[in-house]
């Protein structure tokens, strides 16, 4: 049967490279999906084949906490492929908050739990997501009060339970645009609307969804979904390497940024690692604007690496680039920090500062403020002699530091700062020891040594965080809910 035989109220909602995406009503069922029609073709501007052999793999997920793909419609030469549309992304879910992040007491722990149970999910059946961020992880909010607007800022019908078209988003999606919930299942951006800039706060409908816990609701309320499967790879299936340029910068871990093309379950980690501290305190954790600033912020932060700490790091095949621009890079904001010179440094390392998600400015005041302190405490130089960590991270990086790699001067960071980075975003009170405990095992530069999410699911921070039992009955609720609407009931 054909797209118009089977679905009604068929509304355009976007454009990708590869496709367009509609919005539709199961005839049948009342069931409002999302679906994205495309062209195949066998040259290089069409859907790879290997896309779209995971594509089949991937609809076989079924799981509370992954976004359900239904079907992969092969009408040559179109590929249709329709998924579960969601409430919100947790992009939007944080923009829309009041403070820009979630409440500690109600909806960290049980959010952070969902997301390593959709992640454990994937990783136990071979499939390494490898573009995990806010705007890839989807929320349907359980409230029986409906908390969105019952009609789009175009003033159309309402959709998905009383949601608006523009606050619903749908597995794949890639870019937030005002009026479109996009899907772009192959990991390309849907090209409707206007984004506010590159840092990933994209324009989009003001839904409030401050009640939707800490204020006056609870986290229990907040069904998480892992979705964008775009980039995901299945581990098992025997390639010779992977592209490395996968997650968006910001989460993009160490490896992959030195160029890793053999990288597994790890690159999915460190990409929760920083959703973490996302969530808890509002601000991105590595907010470079290019690869050399983000190494710059994770060797500041976490200390410069050393084989103790990253014994595979030579290995990469883009590690001697890298190690130069971001040298050249440091020993700029060396100078910059040493003239105390805040208003150019400002000027020339921040953009749309005033956006939740982008902390240019915060970052590089801390560097300022904290550069003498980091280095001061030992006046090592930077060749292999012993430095003795004098950060307040027991534990990590608690031993001599050894510049093993033999980094240069400003590119060495014997001392960590992330526990006074920690604690002052706030994240250390809201979270306490466990939880700071837990990021730091997802911020090891070794992927090898990077918490797994069977750990991760036992660490005291989770081990005792209970979740409600939805499921199955949230979406008959749900089905029934479009049914009744479908039936004008």
């Amino acid at each position: 049967m054909s797209i118009a035989g089977r679905y009604r109220h068929i509304i355009k909602l976007g454009e990708g490279t590869y496709g367009a995406v509609y919005q539709a009503t199961e005839r049948d069922t009342g069931r409002i999906i999302a679906f994205k029609r495309m062209l195949s073709s066998s040259d290089d501007e069409g859907v790879p084949g290997t896309a779209i052999r995971e594509i089949c793999l991937l609809k076989e997920l079924k799981h509370d906490n992954i976004v359900s793909m239904y079907e992969v419609l092969f009408e040559q030469p179109k590929i249709t492929l329709i998924f579960e549309l969601c409430d919100c992304d947790l992009k939007k879910f944080l923009d829309d908050k009041e403070n820009g992040r979630m409440d500690p007491q109600t909806e960290v722990c049980p959010v952070l739990k969902q997301m390593f149970l959709g992640l454990q999910y994937l990783h136990s059946r071979g499939v390494v997501h490898r573009d995990l961020k806010p705007q890839n992880i989807f929320l349907n909010i359980r409230l029986r009060r409906r908390l969105c607007s019952a009609k789009s800022d175009s003033g159309g019908a309402a959709s998905h339970g009383g949601r608006p078209r523009d606050a619903a988003r749908v597995d794949g999606t890639a870019e937030a645009t005002r009026g479109v919930p996009p899907l772009a299942a192959l990991g390309e951006p849907v090209k409707a609307g206007k984004g506010r800039d590159e840092c990933g706060v994209k324009a989009g409908a003001s839904v409030d969804h401050r009640d939707a816990g800490g204020g006056g609701g609870s986290a229990h309320h907040l069904s998480i979904k892992l979705g964008d499967f775009g980039l995901a790879r299945v581990d098992s299936i025997p390639v010779k390497k992977y592209s490395h340029d996968v997650v968006t910068l910001w989460y993009r871990s160490p490896d992959a940024v030195m160029g890793s093309a053999l990288y597994s379950f790890p690159v999915d980690i460190w990409s929760m690692g920083a959703i973490f501290f996302e969530i808890v305190t509002g601000k991105v954790l590595f907010c470079g604007r290019n690869e050399e600033e983000q190494l710059f912020r994770m060797f500041f932060l976490l200390g410069s690496p050393t084989h103790e700490s990253w014994s595979s790091m030579l290995t990469y095949p883009k590690v001697r680039s890298r190690l130069e621009s971001v040298t050249a890079l440091a020993t700029q904001l060396h100078h910059a920090a040493n003239a105390d010179d805040s208003k150019n440094n400002r000027d020339s390392h921040s953009h749309s500062s005033h956006n939740r998600s982008c902390s240019q400015d915060f970052f590089f005041e801390f560097f300022k403020r904290h550069l003498i302190e980091s280095t001061a405490n030992d006046r090592c130089s930077h060749d292999s002699i012993a430095c003795t960590d004098h950060s307040h991270s027991a534990g990590f990086f608690a031993h001599p530091k050894v510049n093993s790699y033999q980094l240069p001067a400003e590119l060495w960071f014997p001392n960590p700062m992330l526990d006074v980075f920690l604690a002052e975003t706030g994240f250390r009170d809201a979270v306490g020891d466990d939880g700071v405990d837990l990021l730091r095992r997802t911020l090891e530069y070794e992927p090898s040594c990077r918490i797994t999410c069977d750990d991760a699911l036992q660490h005291p921070f989770l081990a005792n965080v209970h979740l409600s039992s939805a499921g199955i009955l949230e979406q008959l609720e749900r089905d029934l809910e479009n049914s009744l609407k479908a039936s004008g009931l």
